[in-house]
């Protein structure tokens, strides 16, 4: 996981907060993506003002953004019974990315096959 520079924040920028959570009423586990929205950033404070999944602005601490990352991993593991699938075009890992899927990788892949 690449973790997110405290020095390249910008306001207005989305992150996002990959983590894992219990799945329903069940020891099995799931991943989640969530979208951290970036309000304000204090350089000298070095804190950011962020709204978590549309929620109320709070404030987030420099060692905080480590968990944080730019774009979410190829495959997401949403559901502990199904397969991985892509965060963006959320075609299951078997099928393959969708042929105008936005994820990066699915982006230089298409490159490399020209």
């Amino acid at each position: 996981m690449v973790s997110v520079s405290f020095d390249s924040l910008k306001p207005g920028e989305i992150l996002l907060d990959v983590h894992y959570e219990q799945a329903g009423n069940t020891t099995a586990r799931r991943q989640g993506v969530c979208p951290v929205c970036v309000v304000s950033v204090d350089m000298e404070a070095r804190t950011a003002m962020c709204r978590w999944n549309g929620n109320e602005a709070r404030k987030y601490y420099e060692s905080q953004f480590r968990a944080l990352r730019r774009v979410a991993p190829e495959w997401v593991k949403s559901d502990p019974f199904r397969g991985a699938s892509c965060h963006h075009c959320r075609k299951r890992k078997s099928e393959g990315h969708a042929p105008d899927c936005d994820h990066p990788r699915a982006i230089r892949a298409r490159k490399a096959a020209k």
